[in-house]
């Protein structure tokens, strides 16, 4: 489609009405394969997480060797075969 992306101050709004904007968006992550994942305050933003949440591919813009002080369990998980790296 491309056509249900829109702006959103989610600090504007109540719980009650940001709830289905979510529930969409964790749906339309379900259904892609791959799902960008850009920096965002840190190399290894949330939106990473929140793709492996649901069981989408993370497409990481950064190279791997920059954000793995960042990522979690580093000697338990094989960060390069859960997700793709690109700069």
């Amino acid at each position: 489609k491309g056509t249900d992306f829109q702006e959103y101050d989610f600090q504007k709004h109540t719980a009650e009405e940001t709830a289905p904007l979510l529930a969409k968006a964790a749906q339309d992550m379900r259904r892609a394969g791959l799902c960008f994942s850009p920096e965002g305050d840190s190399p290894a933003s949330a939106r990473l997480f929140e793709a492996l949440g649901t069981g989408c591919v993370p497409v990481v813009v950064s190279h791997p060797s920059r954000i793995t002080f960042d990522l979690p369990f580093p000697s338990l998980v094989d960060y390069d075969a859960i997700a793709v790296f690109t700069e």
